[in-house]
């Protein structure tokens, strides 16, 4: 096995989800990387959809280097990143608009973002042209912003599955026992999948 193919142990349990599915997966932050690289070569090679991955603690920059690192192609994911912690509406700074929307209705993002397509930013994304969104991840949001401000985007991506049948899976790292990130992750309705280790190897 070569270091670009999927564990068989981690296949098995990525056959078993449904990319029209709400999830939090969670996973030791030790195989951070294998499980995102990983992941993203099931769906885009495997699966054949169009993501929107949206960045977090780690920049988009990142994250598509270690996909093209690993073979995998961009040309069918849009990556958007979130300034943690920031507001352009209430701090005043000039922040370009990015509009995101769905069914020709523009969705409020709670915090200033930019999205990129294969290293171009653009400032515009409709939902018609994505298939999962896949948030990256919610332990790092939950370090830099209040529960208040996580439940606003997980609301905001339950209601994009929820009135465009998009898929959603939450990346969770799961370094922080009785974060609360599985509760809150029931109140929203995501079934909750615990990855273990030993799938890695």
């Amino acid at each position: 096995m070569n270091g670009n193919e999927i564990p068989q142990k981690l296949l098995e349990y990525l056959d078993l989800l449904s990319t029209n599915s709400r999830y939090l997966l969670s996973f030791s932050p030790f195989f951070v990387n294998h499980f995102s690289a990983h992941l993203m070569s099931y769906l885009v090679n495997v699966k054949k959809i169009r993501i929107l991955y949206i960045c977090v603690g780690r920049p988009h920059i990142f994250i598509q280097k270690l996909l093209q690192n690993r073979e995998v192609p961009i040309r069918s994911i849009h990556f958007m990143d979130i300034v943690l912690g920031v507001s352009g509406r209430s701090s005043g700074k000039n922040v370009p608009e990015v509009i995101l929307t769905n069914d020709g209705e523009t969705l409020d993002i709670p915090m200033v973002y930019k999205l990129y397509k294969v290293d171009q930013e653009v400032d515009s994304l409709s939902l018609e042209d994505v298939d999962l969104v896949v948030l990256d991840n919610i332990s790092e949001l939950r370090t830099y912003s209040n529960d208040e401000r996580v439940r606003s985007l997980l609301e905001m991506l339950n209601s994009i599955w929820e009135n465009a049948g998009k898929g959603l899976m939450v990346l969770h790292i799961n370094n922080r026992p009785g974060d609360g990130v599985d509760e809150l992750s029931s109140e929203m309705g995501l079934d909750i999948v615990n990855i273990p280790n030993d799938v890695f190897t």
